[in-house]
């Protein structure tokens, strides 16, 4: 049976994850109008990844300075991360931006690409993207329940 807490945290990292998503999607404008993305990709990008580790890193303290559990707060940073590594923001993204996506979308790289090389494709494409995230958000799933399991 699923622990309450167990779920409740984990739903906690897909809207933390999702917030990620929808400042993603409100920073871009300019930089999409300006086309500006070599300063994006050297300024921008560092801080906004910086933002989503202190952003993880912050919810695993806190999680570890209620509970006093290090294997569960271990587990709500790496869960989390492998939601994000996964796709999830970048499905977010496009969803609450309103932006379309690409049928070739060739800047992904990293694990956002597992699926569209099992698919055989050169490039990520939307529905490659969206079973990505799911299959993260599935992975996490069972690595933040084995954390929890876990006792140190």
């Amino acid at each position: 049976m699923v622990n309450k807490q167990t779920r409740n945290i984990f739903i906690l990292s897909i809207v933390l994850i999702a917030l990620f998503g929808y400042l993603d999607s409100m920073q871009i404008i300019p930089w999409q109008e300006t086309q500006l993305w070599e300063q994006y990709n050297f300024y921008v990008m560092p801080a906004i990844l910086g933002m989503w580790w202190i952003g993880l890193l912050g919810m695993s303290v806190m999680y570890y300075l209620i509970k006093r559990d290090k294997s569960e707060a271990v587990g709500v940073f790496i869960s989390a991360f492998i939601i994000l590594s996964g796709g999830a923001e970048d499905v977010f993204f496009f969803i609450l931006s309103g932006n379309v996506m690409a049928q070739q979308m060739c800047w992904f790289t990293g694990p956002q690409t597992i699926i569209s090389h099992l698919m055989g494709e050169a490039c990520v494409s939307p529905i490659a993207l969206v079973l990505n995230s799911i299959l993260f958000i599935i992975l996490a799933w069972y690595a933040l329940n084995w954390f929890f399991k876990q006792k140190w």
